[in-house]
């Protein structure tokens, strides 16, 4: 049976390097190691209950961001809209990141666009 990495299409190499990525982003300790357990979780088909459940000893309350996130990545068509836990996210922005990660190519991380406000006169 192939794992859950497996049937996702992304190497590990990129999957390693997208978990590193937003950790950062959700201001949670990135350590390579710590994304090589996340990834051994995935090689044993852990559910994203499971998933959720163990990283919850190291994330705290930012494993229900981070793990949904995980699963909308390895397992885009499981994705329900009304799941409570998805994090907010453009259908497109998904299909770009795991277009990025089966190209074998690495991910360079996108510059801040924050809008700036404009004053009125």
């Amino acid at each position: 049976m192939a794992s859950l990495l497996q049937r996702s299409g992304i190497s590990s190499f990129h999957m390693k390097d997208m978990i590193v990525k937003k950790m950062s982003e959700l201001k949670c300790p990135v350590d390579e190691d710590f994304a090589e357990y996340i990834m051994v979780m995935l090689h044993n088909n852990k559910s994203q209950k499971e998933v959720q459940t163990d990283l919850k000893t190291f994330l705290g309350t930012q494993s229900a961001v981070f793990t949904p996130w995980l699963f909308s990545i390895i397992e885009p068509d499981s994705i329900k809209p009304d799941t409570p836990e998805l994090p907010p996210a453009k259908k497109s922005e998904l299909e770009a990141m795991i277009s990025d990660a089966s190209s074998g190519e690495p991910i360079e991380p996108k510059p801040d666009k924050k809008k700036k406000k404009k004053k009125k006169k």
